[in-house]
């Protein structure tokens, strides 16, 4: 099985436990995570499962605008993501 790769702390390091700002926020957020995430997967030689990233990308928004600390958001989505798309992860 593949490894799943979230680089998504070298994104967002340091984000506050605060939620996210609405709208043009979001959306750069987004597609910081979506570019990061294809990214560490072309860097590994892989390629994710359709769906995959903007599955994970949508969860870490989500746990972030909730008020949910960047560590504890990507490891939940990290591993939420695994699990429906039915992959191992590395680390």
């Amino acid at each position: 099985m593949a490894a799943l790769v979230l680089p998504v702390a070298l994104l967002l390091v340091g984000a506050p436990a605060r939620p996210l700002p609405s709208g043009d926020g979001e959306e750069l957020i987004q597609r910081l995570c979506l570019a990061g995430f294809q990214r560490a997967f072309d860097e590994a030689g892989e390629r994710p499962p359709v769906g995959m990233g903007a599955f994970t990308c949508r969860c870490l928004v989500q746990r972030i605008q909730d008020g949910q600390g960047l560590s504890m958001a990507r490891e939940q989505c990290t591993t939420e993501a695994s699990r429906r798309f039915r992959m191992t992860t590395k680390g």
